[in-house]
């Protein structure tokens, strides 16, 4: 048997700084760990190339994205249509070994392969981007995350020749009313060796670029004043606007700017808590589990666990139980029963491994 894979990625995987790229990242690294000799391919589209990524594959290649006009002239999705690219196709063709692409946005090329191929679904993306048309108020941004909603489900048909990986059982039962071939495959979490000095902080973390993000924090802050907590929120993630700054700001709250993979990561790990909210249930949230691996109590509304079975090592955060009660009862608890071992990197290989893609 060849034990070589082949993983095509929506973007670098490094740093491995926000969620879909650490989803990316861990499970190279684990692939590589349990005996795979693992080729990445990367599109890259501003994150660069002077990464040394000996820890999680054994070669790398880069691509570019065509632009959007291109996509646009093709009434197809800038995210897939963009990923499509010859050189890649071509790669891929005359190499041996599993083939597992990330995403939807990378499943453009499944036509074009002379072999069946494994699809991580992150989403069912085509959902997504609905729900973020929806809360989006920009005019132009609206307009695209529509566009994206309707190419998306247009070209979810060419799902159907691969094997879906899906991340919850949710989106594996909507394939499978699809007829398509879908398994439901935890994602791969490195449990957290705390070594590092508990501080006295509530920790929110998470792309501040994204509008889902900014707005979950609108609703931190006003269901903090509304009823204020025990300790102080932290807010940690990238590119937050001037105006989302602005308001951390004039409400005391400290803001960590883009921190690095370090700085990141002993924010996690020094947080006595946790506190993660959502809009929107689609997939499942890389930032709750990672949370969950520092073993530190993890506060979250109900649709960042929809869908998982991860509700039993989360304190929930609904209408009956308000955010204050819920960080006093996170402060009593003297020890916080995480099992992660569904997650951990030895089963999903033998999940990949075992899986037929003939």
């Amino acid at each position: 048997m060849n034990n070589s894979i082949h993983i095509v990625s929506f973007d670098v995987p490094f740093p491995p700084n926000y969620g879909g790229v650490v989803d990316v990242f861990n499970r190279a690294k684990a692939l590589k760990e349990n005996g795979f000799r693992v080729v990445l391919h990367a599109f890259d589209y501003g994150r660069g190339k002077s990464h040394n990524f000996s820890e999680i594959c054994d070669e790398i290649q880069y691509y570019g994205r065509k632009n959007f006009l291109f996509s646009f002239l093709k009434r197809k999705s800038f995210i897939s249509e963009s990923r499509i690219s010859k050189e890649l196709i071509k790669r891929l063709n005359n190499s041996e070994g599993q083939i597992l692409i990330e995403g939807q946005h990378c499943a453009g090329i499944l036509p074009f392969l002379n072999r069946k191929a494994l699809v991580r679904i992150h989403n069912i993306e085509w959902k997504y981007y609905a729900e973020l048309a929806k809360r989006e108020t920009s005019f132009m941004k609206k307009w695209y995350f529509k566009r994206e909603a309707k190419c998306l489900k247009c070209e979810e048909f060419s799902l159907e020749l691969a094997v879906l990986l899906c991340v919850t059982k949710k989106e594996t039962d909507y394939y499978k009313n699809l007829k398509f071939k879908a398994v439901t495959v935890p994602t791969v979490v490195f449990h957290h060796v705390n070594k590092t000095e508990i501080k006295d902080y509530v920790l929110f973390h998470g792309n501040l670029s994204v509008n889902e993000n900014e707005e979950a924090v609108h609703v931190l802050l006003k269901e903090i004043t509304k009823t204020p907590i025990s300790l102080p929120l932290l807010v940690a993630g990238k590119n937050p606007s001037i105006q989302l700054k602005t308001i951390l700001e004039k409400a005391n709250v400290q803001l960590f700017e883009s921190p690095s993979e370090k700085e990141m990561f002993q924010l996690l790990n020094e947080a006595k808590m946790h506190l993660l909210f959502s809009n929107q249930t689609t997939g499942i949230k890389l930032k709750l589990l990672n949370s969950l691996a520092t073993n530190r109590p993890v506060i979250v509304n109900e649709k960042v666990i929809e869908g998982t079975d991860l509700a039993d090592s989360c304190i929930i955060w609904n209408n009956e139980n308000s955010l204050s009660k819920c960080v006093e009862v996170a402060l009593s608890q003297k020890k916080l029963a995480v099992d992660l071992i569904k997650f951990s990197p030895e089963n999903y290989v033998k999940i990949i491994s075992d899986l037929s893609v003939e």
